[in-house]
């Protein structure tokens, strides 16, 4: 009967271990997110591909000082992209704004209402604590077409 008891004590206490276990764990999804916000992510690279043609680099050192940043506040996902010192033209935004969130599966990220160059679901290719891969892909009259953006996370006091 010892046995017994002891064998559902254990049961139990596992089954309350897998539990809490669970509630503390962040989702794939929240685990991006707390990599993403509250950093300024400098542009640094921007390639594009399309059917069979040789992939170009489109950055231009203009903008390789431009910003972008994923915030929460006021129970809002906001982002805010902002030019750098550097324009590419004299008509060239300063800033833009919109909202932010990341699909349950923590793959895709979507940007609306900034009317700025990245609203518009993107694929998370890659994310860590100091590096963020966007790729976007589509099919064209040409060919498959697929867009990659590599930023950096801005070093504190810059």
């Amino acid at each position: 009967m010892k046995r017994l008891y002891f064998l559902l004590l254990l049961g139990v206490v596992g089954l309350l271990a897998a539990w809490t276990w669970t509630k503390t764990t962040p989702s794939t999804a929240e685990q991006r997110i707390l990599l993403l916000v509250n950093h300024d992510w400098v542009w640094t690279s921007w390639t594009e591909n399309t059917g069979p043609k040789a992939s170009r680099q489109r950055i231009e050192p203009c903008l390789r000082d431009d910003v972008i940043r994923f915030e929460r506040a006021g129970g809002k996902q906001v982002y805010i992209e902002r030019a750098g010192r550097l324009r590419c033209s004299a008509q060239a935004k300063e800033r833009a704004q919109g909202e932010w969130s990341v699909s349950a599966d923590g793959r895709l990220l979507t940007i609306t209402g900034g009317n700025g160059a990245f609203d518009d679901t993107w694929q998370i290719a890659e994310l860590t604590a100091s590096h963020l891969q966007l790729a976007y892909r589509t099919t064209t009259t040409d060919g498959p077409f697929s867009m990659l953006i590599t930023f950096t996370k801005r070093p504190l006091g810059h």
